[in-house]
């Protein structure tokens, strides 16, 4: 029981921490009707991200549609990108995160937040 509450707290913090940066994305990001999916490789966790910026919509699961773009990785990775810690694509790089779908996307939204370094 112990090893269970012990994932659910990372789960938890980077759900928390998914929905705060997606409520930051400006309007002058880029759109797509499909959701942002973050998978944690290290405790199984799933999370959608339907819309962006202050109407975002952050669940726990599988998303109903398509998904534009799918990054999985471990939860403390994800975690670090979110916050800043860890530049996005240097762990895509070292493969420490794999991303799956429209790219050009999720590169201007990454870019939007200030998380993404490249040109």
């Amino acid at each position: 029981m112990a090893e269970k509450k012990a994932k659910a707290r990372p789960a938890a913090k980077l759900e928390s921490t998914i929905a705060s940066v997606a409520a930051r994305v400006s309007d002058k990001a880029p759109k797509s009707p499909g959701p942002i999916v973050l998978r944690a490789s290290d405790t199984d966790e799933e999370f959608s991200v339907q819309g962006i910026g202050p109407r975002a919509k952050v669940s726990k699961g599988a998303p109903a549609g398509e998904p534009a773009v799918t990054v999985r990785g471990p939860s403390s990775v994800l975690q670090s990108i979110l916050s800043g810690e860890m530049e996005a694509s240097r762990a895509f790089a070292h493969g420490e995160i794999r991303v799956r779908g429209d790219l050009p996307y999720l590169e201007g939204v990454l870019k939007d937040l200030g998380l993404l370094e490249c040109e």
